[in-house]
């Protein structure tokens, strides 16, 4: 397949679609094509190159009965067959009044996703980038006894969407990411620091601040103890901040609060979390990893605050679920061509207060600053309750002191973020999440 799309292709299917019966058709197709090199001690990992995408096509009936296929094939006659499947899915299927597809919009944004350098990059000026990587990690510091893996991975990719209501929509998007996993050691104690980056433009990929934060984890963390169980202040790295931030993309999204698991159930309107802190989901920021002129059913991107100085103004929809609540959807459809449309964020950050990391410290008399968590995916998102090991530099006098490991943070959600006092002003986005340094007030550690 060349590069891109054939929208004639995807226009004649939507029209034996429409020659079927009163069905309205919707196609959904994606190709893209992917590069990835990787280098460790031991030599070359993995060398690959990979393309690939295909078709997904959903019918509706008036009385919202559903029908949907997909293949990895952009054959017309194959197209053709698997819409007679959807046909025949829905013919089967169950009535759902909330079942809807996208009308056509006149207005899009234009964020900037598209980095043309792609095309031009060869072979060895990707290897040749993984090379000095790698030895540019090698050389880092000599407590780094190791490189487990030195990557670099980029790609394009072209999204269409259709359908027979007069909606003919189509982008492109690139990506560029390189990730670093070190080991440190000292006499005995050996550390594991990994970092990573991902961006639209190659122009923004930085290995030199890859290499310093996972150097930097890798040899602060050693030689880690325990300290006593207390209450004290957290304050949570950029990285972990954005761990947290990523509850959200799934306890705002409606579909969970409408099946009841999300423990923001019936708190629109109110306050959730501490003043400090606001959140926004915009897709429309130029170099954003989650960027889109369009969601996953064609709808504008755009800008909202889901909290708003701890008030939650919404819950995340895509047309179903904005149906159902009678609403008007929030942009934020997401899907694959497998996959029919489900919710999800497009980037998701805090917004940064005024103040650096070392004006916070600064003012910090006692605590943790946690630079790793571990467990998140067992936070209990419809009560909030959760137990978590942390590591990070014990805080002592407004000072980094000595390193803690072996501990854990236990609380619920609702009362961990409205004990945040403070956000930085050091916004970084990890993919499509952006955190800041955030400051927690009286967060129980367990320890010794």
């Amino acid at each position: 397949m060349e590069r891109g799309i054939d929208l004639d292709l995807l226009k004649d299917l939507l029209k034996y679609i429409s020659s079927k019966g009163p069905y309205v058709g919707e196609v959904f197709a994606i190709w893209g094509e992917d590069f990835s090199v990787a280098l460790s001690d031991d030599g070359l990992e993995h060398f690959e190159r990979s393309n690939g995408g295909g078709v997904g096509i959903r019918v509706l009936d008036e009385d919202g009965r559903m029908g949907f296929a997909h293949a990895n094939t952009f054959d017309l006659n194959e197209l053709r067959s698997l819409a007679d499947e959807a046909i025949n899915r829905l013919l089967i299927s169950s009535p759902d009044p909330y079942r809807r597809i996208a009308i056509p919009f006149g207005a899009y944004s234009s964020p900037s996703i598209f980095d043309d350098t792609i095309f031009s990059l060869s072979e060895s000026e990707r290897v040749n980038f993984v090379n000095d990587f790698y030895n540019k990690a090698k050389g880092a510091h000599p407590l780094i006894e190791r490189i487990r893996k030195t990557e670099y991975d980029d790609g394009w990719y072209e999204v269409a969407l259709m359908n027979t209501l007069g909606m003919a929509l189509k982008k492109r998007g690139t990506f560029f990411s390189c990730a670093l996993v070190v080991l440190s050691s000292k006499g005995e104690e050996r550390e594991i620091g990994y970092f990573a980056q991902e961006k639209r433009f190659l122009r923004d990929l930085n290995p030199d601040e890859v290499i310093s934060n996972a150097v930097y984890k890798a040899v602060s963390l050693l030689c880690g103890k325990r300290v006593r169980t207390r209450k004290a202040s957290l304050i949570l790295s950029p990285e972990v901040t954005s761990d947290f931030i990523s509850l959200f993309s799934t306890l705002t999204s409606a579909e969970s609060v409408q099946k009841g698991k999300s423990l923001l159930v019936g708190k629109l309107g109110m306050k959730i979390a501490s003043e400090v802190l606001t959140l926004v989901d915009d897709g429309t920021i130029d170099g954003g990893v989650g960027s889109s002129p369009f969601d996953g059913e064609g709808f504008p991107t755009r800008r909202k605050s889901l909290l708003d100085r701890g008030v939650l103004l919404t819950y995340l929809h895509n047309l179903y679920t904005a149906s159902k609540d009678g609403v008007e959807t929030t942009g934020n459809a997401v899907r694959g061509y497998a996959s029919i449309p489900t919710v999800g964020v497009t980037n998701l950050f805090v917004l940064p207060g005024a103040r650096s990391f070392e004006e916070i410290l600064r003012d910090t008399k006692e605590g943790l600053y946690v630079m790793d968590v571990m467990g998140l995916h067992t936070v209990n998102l419809i009560s909030g309750d959760f137990s978590l090991g942390v590591s990070g530099i014990w805080v002592d006098k407004g000072e980094l002191a000595f390193p803690v490991k072996g501990v854990t943070i236990a609380g619920n959600l609702l009362d961990f973020f409205s004990r945040v006092n403070e956000v930085g002003n050091d916004l970084t986005f990890f993919g499509s999440t952006g955190g800041v340094t955030m400051k927690v007030e009286d967060v129980m550690i367990g320890g010794e």
